[in-house]
This record gives C-alpha cells, sequence and structure tokens, in this order.
C-alpha cells in the first residue's frame, strides 16, 4: 500500500474494452484471429507510445464508478460480443458525461449473426453495436466523412467510428497510423494532452517500475540518478545512474525515498521474519531455498559489530557508511535460523 503513486509516461486514462466472449469466439465454425489482433491491434500502438493502456472488464461497466478512471475507451466486437445489453447502458452513461469512446469495427464478423440477445425477445438488430449505437442517439450509420472515421457528439462527450476490422489493421504495415490518428482525434475532444514516449515508468513510494519499449517513438532514453537498487540485480548494488534503453526493464527501490528512524529491511532473497529492531540490535528468523544464495539487504545508520546466524558469527556482511546500508550474504537453509545483529 502506497499513498504516493506516480506515472511518467505517455496519455493516461485510456482502455481497451475486453469480454469473457473473448475465448468463446476463438474456436469453429468460425474462429477470430489466432492472435487476437482484433485486441492488441487497437492496444498496442498507444502501449508503444508508452502509454499505460489499461483492459476494461466489459462485464463489469455496470459496476458504481468503475469506468470513471478512464477518459478514452475503444471497443470492437470483431472476435468479442457483450454477453448482456447491461454494459450497452453503462457506456451510454459515460459517454454521456464526457468519456470518448473509440469504436473499430466493419461489422462483418459472422458471429454476429448467432441466435443471441442482440436479435432475439423483441430485438431485431444484425450486430451488438448496432444496439449500442441506438443506446447512444446515434443513427445507425453515422455519417462517413473526409477522414477515415465518423464522428459523433453524444451529450458531454462522443462517439469515433472507425469502419475497419482491427485485425486487418494490425495487419497493415501503416495499419497503426490509421488508428493513431483516431485516437488523437479522442484525445482532442476530451481536452486531453497527447503525449508520447518510449518507455513506461510508474513510481509507487520508494518503488520505480520501468520498461524501455521496443517498437517505439525513438529519441533519448529516459535517464534517473540518484542512489537506487535494482531489484532485479542479485548483488543488490547501489547505482548512481540508470538509463531506460529500449528493451530494458528496471524494478527499483529508491534509497533517497526510505524514511525509518530504526534499522530496517529493503531486501532480501530469503524469508524473514523480523523479532526486533531498534538502535541496538536487529533480530529475526531467516529461511529459504537450501543451499541457494541469500541476501540481506538492511539499512541503518549504525555500522554492526557482532552478527550471529543460528550459532555461529558470521563474518560475510559489508557495511556502506556513505549509503546506511548493510548486506549480509549466507546460504539459505529450508529451516529456520535466528539472525542477529548487534550495532556499534
Amino acid at each position: 500500500k502506497q499513498d504516493d503513486v506516480q506515472w511518467d509516461c505517455g496519455t493516461p486514462g485510456i482502455g481497451v474494452l475486453v469480454s469473457d466472449s473473448l475465448m468463446f469466439e476463438r474456436g469453429n465454425p468460425s474462429p477470430s484471429d489466432p492472435n487476437m489482433s482484433h485486441i492488441y491491434g487497437m492496444a498496442m500502438p498507444l502501449l508503444m507510445r508508452g502509454m499505460p493502456v489499461t483492459p476494461v472488464q466489459m462485464e463489469n461497466a455496470a459496476i458504481p464508478n468503475y469506468l470513471d478512471p478512464f477518459r478514452i475507451l475503444f471497443l470492437t466486437y470483431e472476435g468479442m460480443k457483450p454477453l448482456s445489453p447491461e454494459p450497452h447502458a453503462a457506456l451510454n452513461d459515460w459517454v454521456r458525461r464526457g468519456g470518448v469512446l473509440v469504436v473499430c469495427d466493419d461489422d462483418a464478423d459472422p458471429y454476429n449473426r448467432v441466435h443471441e440477445w442482440w436479435n432475439s425477445k423483441g430485438l431485431n438488430y444484425r450486430t451488438p453495436r448496432q444496439d449500442l449505437f441506438e443506446k447512444l442517439g446515434i443513427a445507425q450509420n453515422i455519417n462517413p466523412s473526409d477522414q477515415p472515421y465518423s464522428l459523433a457528439r453524444v451529450g458531454d462527450g462522443a462517439v469515433i467510428w472507425l469502419r475497419e476490422n482491427p485485425a486487418d489493421t494490425a495487419g497493415s504495415a501503416d495499419g497503426d497510423k490509421q488508428f493513431i490518428q483516431a485516437a488523437k482525434k479522442a484525445a482532442e475532444l476530451d481536452k486531453i494532452a497527447w503525449v508520447e514516449k518510449n518507455y513506461l515508468m510508474l513510481r509507487r513510494g520508494p518503488y520505480v517500475i520501468a520498461a524501455g519499449l521496443d517498437d517505439s517513438i525513438g529519441g533519448e532514453p529516459r535517464v534517473l540518478e540518484g542512489h537506487l537498487i535494482n531489484l532485479f540485480d542479485s548483488t543488490l548494488s547501489v547505482q548512481s545512474r540508470v538509463t531506460i534503453t529500449p528493451g530494458s526493464r528496471y524494478y527499483l527501490l529508491d534509497l533517497d525515498r526510505v524514511k525509518s528512524a530504526t534499522p530496517c529491511v529493503l531486501a532480501s532473497a530469503c524469508r524473514v521474519n523480523v523479532l526486533k529492531q531498534d538502535g541496538r540490535k536487529f533480530s529475526a528468523y531467516v529461511e529459504g531455498v537450501t543451499n541457494t544464495p541469500a541476501v540481506i539487504l538492511i539499512k541503518t545508520e549504525k555500522p554492526p559489530r557482532h552478527l550471529t546466524l543460528g550459532n555461529k558469527r558470521l563474518q560475510t556482511f559489508d557495511y556502506s557508511a556513505d549509503n546506511q546500508l548493510l548486506k549480509i550474504d549466507f546460504l539459505n537453509e529450508a529451516r529456520q535460523r535466528k539472525l542477529t545483529v548487534e550495532f556499534q
């Protein structure tokens, strides 16, 4: 649980709607795209521009406030269908309150013709999209324009219809450009800044999670400076500079944001059940997979005077006064042993 949560990324607040029916349509007689390009084709152009695109479960749309975090939502009924009409009522309300819905669909999915709720019990729609557009108060076919998409204002929000199969668009060399053009229009309508970056980074309290994107927009890499520990590095060494390059992944601990008046465990490669920690003594039970290397990193203002593990004195440790870090190394055992550190 962290109170301080900050994104360093492209435009946030964007989601891609998904339904449980995604798995149903992967079967015969007319299976959807085996690579699920109807979903990834919408998500990846945004993700590779540094935008933290979020899957949005359609069946949860009616839950109060579920859609509130999102400013732009992308939807297709290629390869999936809503299991009931309830999500359409929630989407209608969300758009009218200011959201922008981007629909990417050519209405050609054979599963539109199955006997389902949108064509039974008094309803006679050819596709579930028609039911959605009816609720939104949009004509069944939005007037075409000179753009690759059509646009309709609905309440305080809007609907953009890109008449394309997103799987076909994903297979086109310039398909992402067409899709991004509609996405930029959605951001303009919602009056949010369009920001592209070649990385994703999320800070949660003292932790930083970062990814350099492989097929992105280019440009200079993001550089972090300070006192950082890469938790993917088995040595848990302090780094003063981390560069987020394409393909890189980092899980960092920012020592400058760790505040503790008493010795505290920052990271470990074993289970650590703390018994006591104060300015004079630290003790804990430790346990891990036998004969695997254990390392425990403790933040402490005072250097150690005496360390014991079980009944034996421990010599494999290192203390950095500059960083106030005590690093302890030993071999794990699959039983509890008591680790004790006495400070000077």
